[in-house]
């Protein structure tokens, strides 16, 4: 009987040091490195002064206030590795000039392109509206100004 206890104690002990020689492992297909980013996104911004919506079949006008334009960014977010889920409101995102961060504008709920937020699962992208109303001339790029998960512009992404 004190033969299998002492075997099974040094069975726990090999295997424990196992685990610790994998976990400090160097090999990336042991412990694939993480940059520490949960999500990704892309965006294309075009400027207008106007854009025509539709309201229970009225036609309308929504028109910047004077001296000031539209930034229309269409966004594309994906979540790469978050378990949690990312959701895709447009509170999350801001149009940086210059360190002044403008928040998303109302008119968004009314752009032709606006879609309701989801929250992406793991793995799933997502292409959605947020209009910016900002002074006219303003150049700037639109940045993820949200609370974790870490979420980071990607060119590449499309």
């Amino acid at each position: 009987m004190n033969k299998i206890l002492i075997g099974v104690i040094i069975i726990g002990v090999i295997g424990v040091v196992a685990i610790a020689a994998l976990a400090a492992s160097d090999d990336p297909t042991i412990n694939p490195p993480s940059s520490g980013n949960n999500g990704e996104y892309n965006y294309s911004v075009s400027t207008v002064t106007s854009f025509n919506y539709t309201l229970s079949g009225t036609p309308l006008v929504m028109t910047a206030s004077a001296g000031n334009e539209y930034k229309i960014a269409t966004i594309t977010l994906m979540n790469t590795n978050y378990s949690g889920g990312i959701d895709t409101g447009p509170v999350w995102f801001k149009f940086n000039v210059n360190g002044v961060k403008y928040a998303w504008d109302t008119a968004t709920l009314f752009h032709p392109d606006y879609k309701d937020t989801v929250t992406l699962a793991k793995g799933s992208k997502y292409t959605f509206t947020v209009v910016f109303q900002v002074p006219i001339g303003t150049t700037g790029e639109i940045v993820w100004d949200g609370l974790p998960p870490n979420v980071v512009y990607n060119s590449a992404l499309v």
